[in-house]
């Protein structure tokens, strides 16, 4: 957006919210680094529990849009692989916050562009809701390239003058599209999900209500797995001794 005025931010993030879109915004608003204002921008959007809107705090750069180089930064790559914390943003000025102030942008699920150890740095890569980022934009590609996936299986049974059964064979072939899909979003291309950490499951066709026959749809192909994740902080511990 061209614009961090919070009635312009909140409209957009309520429309964004019935999509499947990401909004990143700027905002320049000093009360969201106060822990006691809580309507400010980022405290509106976090009580909204909105999931698909993401807030970068900016002073040092009011007009250098950083919200648009931080997107500009990692939507290059595939979703999944990558993460929007500890992010450089070429050209960008980094603000100068105490450490009370980067608590309580966080803490209302803000992010900010700050130092750390010498570089520029973004944190903490979530959305208004507090999801990540990252995993935000993984599940909707992955339910996006399920659906191609299947679709497209169906389509070219079609094209190729022939269709997949309504059978328990035809039901283990919906079932290792689902797997496929899985497999490619826990590959090392995507790393959205651990491999072999899923399980698929379907319905024996005998177990098939009638009426889901008679309209040729398959109900309660369903599958579980867990993302992959990422670490963004320890506790380390130690002894030096003499």
């Amino acid at each position: 957006m061209d614009s961090s005025s919070e009635a312009e931010i909140t409209a957009a993030a309520a429309w964004v919210e019935a999509t499947r879109k990401l909004l990143v915004v700027n905002t320049s608003d000093s009360d969201c680094a106060d822990n006691s204002i809580t309507t400010d921008v980022m405290s509106v959007l976090k009580n909204a529990d909105y999931g698909r809107t993401a807030t970068l705090f900016t002073l040092a750069g009011i007009l250098s849009y950083s919200a648009a180089a931080w997107v500009g930064s990692r939507v290059t790559s595939n979703p999944g692989r990558t993460v929007w914390f500890f992010v450089a943003l070429a050209g960008i000025p980094q603000d100068a916050l105490k450490d009370g102030q980067i608590t309580n942008i966080e803490n209302k699920n803000g992010n900010v562009y700050v130092t750390l150890a010498g570089a520029g740095s973004t944190d903490q890569g979530q959305v208004a809701a507090g999801e990540w980022i990252d995993i935000v934009i993984g599940t909707d590609w992955l339910q996006s390239s399920m659906q191609f996936r299947v679709i497209g299986a169906l389509q070219a049974a079609s094209q190729s003058g022939s269709k997949i059964d309504f059978t328990d064979k035809g039901v283990q072939i919906m079932v290792g599209l689902v797997r496929a899909q899985l497999d490619q979003a826990a590959s090392n291309a995507y790393k959205l999900l651990v491999p072999k950490s899923y399980t698929v499951t379907a319905p024996a066709v005998a177990d098939v209500d009638p009426t889901d026959k008679q309209n040729r749809n398959l109900p309660d192909l369903n599958f579980s797995a867990e993302y992959a994740g990422a670490i963004r902080s320890t506790v380390i511990g130690g002894t030096i001794s003499v």
